[in-house]
């Protein structure tokens, strides 16, 4: 009788922990799939996203990411697919009186950012990792241009509720819209270690890579603060509401802001 009694609770125990791994795993693997970033035929929270049907695409990751590229790969690339930003010769960057950041060179500013009319152009110092981000929030390029298309259609896939040519442009009424002015968003491209120690004291002391305080991590790039610091693109913010929009840290309590700033 013991035996069996202790066969039943250990049958009970697997299947629980069988439960429990799948509801964890579920958790775990949540991610872009719910975001505005999914812009597959079956995005369910994306309001720009392919049609279904033989001209659309249900593939997640291909708006942005390629397994094999056919241009030649800068330092800041992840497999980079979309199609970077078309007519900008350089941004309008943040600038005020009161601004401590500085660039490689000790200057109090953004470093300039020009729009890359090829990945391999992207290096750090004047365009990086915010020309990812860009290449589809400054609105001047399609959320469906990429480098390599799907290999079921060979072209860009049909989009429905952006505007412009294709219904695949971010509105300017959109909050995603964010143009090529970014003299009202937080100051990017520009390099930490720099602005700390001879600025900003403010700023507290940065790792290998990432800001951390109070177990919160923002990332660097190169050094760099980047749109990707503060946002990361892969957040489910759906399942964890204080992530929204695509934040690394949550905003309650201005945690985001005090990772990097000691106020």
């Amino acid at each position: 009788m013991r035996g069996v009694k202790m066969h039943r609770n250990l049958s009970q125990l697997v299947a629980v922990s069988a439960i429990l791994a799948l509801s964890l795993g579920g958790v775990a693997n949540a991610g872009i799939e719910l975001t505005k970033h999914n812009m597959s035929s079956g995005g369910i929270n994306s309001t720009i996203k392919s049609v279904t049907g033989g001209t659309g695409t249900d593939e997640i990751c291909i708006f942005c990411h390629t397994p094999h590229m056919n241009v030649t790969k800068g330092d800041v690339l992840p497999l980079w697919n979309h199609r970077l930003s078309s007519g900008v010769a350089s941004y309008t960057m943040y600038k005020s009186a009161t601004f401590n950041g500085a660039d490689n060179y000790g200057t109090l500013q953004s470093v300039a950012m020009g729009a890359p009319s090829d990945p391999a152009n992207l290096v750090a110092g004047n365009m990086s990792v915010t020309n990812l981000c860009l290449s589809c929030h400054d609105g001047t390029q399609a959320v469906n241009a990429m480098f390599n298309t799907p290999n079921r259609l060979n072209a860009d896939p049909i989009m429905q509720g952006g505007s412009g040519s294709g219904s695949a442009y971010i509105p300017t009424s959109s909050n995603a819209y964010l143009g090529t002015d970014l003299q009202n968003d937080h100051p990017v491209n520009f390099t930490y270690a720099v602005s700390r120690s001879i600025s900003d004291e403010t700023l507290r002391m940065e790792g290998v890579g990432i800001v951390q305080y109070a177990g919160e991590t923002v990332r660097l790039f190169n050094g760099t603060v980047q749109c990707a610091s503060c946002h990361n693109p892969h957040a489910d913010y759906v399942t964890n509401t204080e992530f929204t929009p695509f934040l690394r840290v949550t905003i309650v309590g201005s945690k985001l802001c005090l990772t990097c700033h000691d106020k």
